[in-house]
């Protein structure tokens, strides 16, 4: 609840460019991703100067450009969880720009995959080229 103070103006900020707003984005579901790969995510993203998003925003952006060049793109198919496994996973989200979002979408389809699995191996992809090791690995 935010306090009454006549005569005082209330600080804003304007949160119309934040690519994290729902309102300006889109989400993009990505499954499985356990508990620990979120955390490992993170812990990497944080040791780069950035948020998860921003590392799983980049990871797209790096392998759609890679993908545009022209290069074969071998992906893992997202792998078969026992029900145990499943238990402990929740799908995890990312917001895209729309025009990144639309990229993404379009190379989902010319490959016929799902975007789950286009967003792992850019994971795989981002942290291999970077040098980035996470525990435990995507």
């Amino acid at each position: 609840m935010v306090p009454h103070n006549p005569g005082k103006s209330i600080q804003t900020r304007d949160t119309t460019r934040d690519f994290d707003v729902a309102r300006n984005g889109i989400s993009v579901s990505i499954y499985p991703i356990t508990k620990d790969h979120w955390q490992a995510l993170q812990d990497a993203a944080g040791a780069q100067g950035m948020d998860r998003s921003d590392l799983l925003r980049e990871a797209i952006a790096h392998l759609l450009d890679i993908r545009d060049n022209g290069e074969h793109i071998g992906y893992l198919a997202a792998p078969r969880l026992r029900p145990d496994e499943k238990a402990e996973i929740k799908p995890r989200t990312v917001w895209l720009q729309p025009d990144l979002y639309e990229r993404l979408r379009e190379r989902c389809s010319d490959d016929r995959i799902s975007q789950s699995e286009f967003v792992l191996e850019a994971l795989r992809r981002y942290l291999r080229d970077r040098g980035m090791d996470i525990n435990p690995a995507v």
